[in-house]
């Protein structure tokens, strides 16, 4: 299995077999001679040739840290270090010192012909001080020469290497299934920031310039698997940093990804220009009765908070920082109360309004509302200016450096938004709580109908999204997130655009058209009847825009 790794068989048996035919050329074709017959000339033109093989193997690959030769019959053996090592002349022929290298040319020269075969990794304690090197040997014969060789390779600095992990356990803290190890330095693995964690093909990590983690920050995690790269959407074999496939050949179309993209965009900017456009449509028919029945300042209320709700959708269009990671919740929060308290408000005043003509007298006005509004927007202005701070300060005393879930790289989850969406439940439960008290009001375009079914929508969309969100959150790419949250507003903002406005504008419309039919003369009488049809002389207090019956 080993090999699978790392193969020396070529480079140790040409070492060998130029030493042997070095041997022949030397002494001929009928071997050496007895020991006896060397000369210590001869033995150390041997040493000077066994040593420039042994450099020769070493410039054959730059994995390998020595490189040991023997040939024991002309009693022969070499040792060599690609390092400059200092070896004490004492020592050149000490077992002790160099027993372990030694100890590979024994087990080699021992063996049968044609071995080859990898030893146990060891750590010299000698030359090499607390290297490990796992030594490939071979067993050579030629022309009745037998050459024993050995090559030491770095055990200790292939830290990305899967094939050691038998031998010294696991070597790295990489993700198996999404990211491999990529070398990056040149070092011993004691330090263990020499390699870094690389995506592998069809993963990607969010809105990173580097797509992998620096191996130090896995190995001092907690758990390996916090690290890991996610899918590339689509299914495609490569993307970049947000996610969007990468293109191969340019007629290849346009991914998934961008395609839904640009359909988000485009919808979300065509709800908040639709927004725009009512927002001036309900000012310029502020007297006409449909509109004026529903109060339109607290209509154009509603559509400034709708349009804060879509904004909050929008900026997921933006990677994933500390200010989007704040600003998102101010735009939902304010765009809710915005919205949905104005709603609220409305509901209210039809309950006044019920319970008025059934006891004592009680004018809710416009501007009464809107200050009711203001206290509620004060309010929660105040909570996101505490948990804007709580945030920054968890920011500091943590030392997190940023908002962003590096391993998702969306927001970092906060107890906070936990706080925050059982507020909103508990208002839209409130909401619905004054329907329910309201329900025998009557009121006019069956307005407090399309109220009520605007704030049931919202209480059960945000309520589904948020147990689903708060289950499936960790298994969430930021690509579903966005589109979950897009799927949420056009269920309940859009609907609630919808619910609000459409009904009063078809109104406005059929009135219009039914008096262009109906009426021959050209001049609009400028009084109608009382907008409310009570008889009783003290409805004279109620506010003028209240009473306007224009139709515009």
């Amino acid at each position: 299995m080993n090999s699978m790794f790392f193969d020396f068989s070529d480079i140790a048996e040409d070492a060998a077999r130029q030493f042997t035919e070095f041997i022949t050329n030397k002494f001929g074709s009928s071997g050496p001679p007895t020991q006896q017959a060397i000369t210590a000339d001869i033995r150390e033109e041997l040493q000077r040739r066994a040593n420039s093989i042994a450099s020769y193997a070493l410039n054959e690959d730059e994995n390998l840290l020595a490189f040991a030769i023997a040939a024991p019959s002309i009693q022969t053996v070499v040792v060599k270090f690609r390092d400059d090592v200092t070896i004490p002349p004492d020592q050149v022929h000490s077992k002790a010192f160099l027993g372990s290298y030694w100890r590979e040319l024994s087990v080699a020269w021992n063996s049968t012909e044609g071995t080859q075969e990898w030893g146990a990794p060891f750590r010299d304690c000698s030359v090499l001080k607390g290297r490990w090197l796992w030594p490939f040997r071979i067993t050579f014969t030629e022309n009745k020469i037998k050459i024993g060789a050995a090559a030491f390779i770095a055990a200790d600095e292939d830290v990305c290497n899967d094939g050691l992990e038998e031998v010294f356990g696991r070597k790295h803290g990489c993700d198996r299934n999404t990211t491999f190890c990529l070398l990056t330095e040149n070092k011993p693995a004691a330090t263990r920031d020499v390699y870094t964690c690389i995506c592998r093909e069809s993963f990607y990590l969010p809105n990173s310039t580097l797509q992998g983690f620096r191996g130090d920050i896995v190995e001092a995690s907690d758990g390996y698997g916090n690290y890991s790269c996610i899918p590339c959407p689509d299914g495609c074999t490569s993307c970049d940093q947000h996610g969007v496939c990468l293109l191969g050949e340019p007629s290849e179309v346009m991914s998934m990804e961008s395609l839904l993209n640009v359909s988000v965009g485009s919808v979300l900017g065509a709800c908040i220009l639709c927004c725009v456009v009512l927002s001036v449509i309900v000012f310029r028919q502020r007297k006409c009765k449909a509109i004026a029945s529903g109060m339109w300042t607290v209509l154009e209320t509603i559509l400034s908070g709708i349009i804060l709700l879509y904004a909050s959708v929008a900026v997921h269009f933006f990677p994933a920082t500390t200010e989007r990671c704040l600003v998102e919740p101010w735009l939902r929060e304010l765009g809710f109360i915005t919205c949905y308290g104005a709603i609220i408000l409305k509901l209210y005043r039809h309950l006044v309004d019920f319970r008025t003509r059934k006891a004592h007298r009680w004018v809710l006005r416009d501007i009464d509302l809107l200050k009711y509004l203001g206290t509620m927007v004060f309010a929660v202005t105040c909570y996101m200016a505490a948990f804007t701070a709580a945030a920054l300060d968890l920011i500091d005393v943590s030392q997190l450096g940023t908002l962003r879930e590096q391993r998702t790289n969306t927001c970092l989850p906060l107890k906070w938004e936990y706080v925050t969406q059982v507020s909103e439940v508990l208002i839209l439960c409130f909401g619905l709580h004054l329907a329910f008290a309201s329900r025998n009001a009557n009121t006019q375009f069956r307005e407090r109908q399309f109220l009520v079914a605007t704030l049931a929508i919202e209480f059960l969309m945000s309520t589904t999204f948020y147990v689903l969100r708060f289950f499936y959150l960790p298994e969430m790419s930021p690509s579903a997130i966005f589109l979950a949250l897009f799927l949420r507003s056009q269920l309940t903002n859009t609907m609630a655009l919808g619910l609000i406005f459409v009904p009063k504008l078809w109104y406005q419309h059929k009135q219009v058209s039914r008096q262009a039919e109906d009426e021959d003369v050209h001049h609009v009488d400028d009084h109608d009847d009382d907008y409310d049809d009570d008889e009783d002389d003290d409805e004279d207090e109620v506010d003028e825009e209240d009473e306007a019956e224009i139709v515009c």
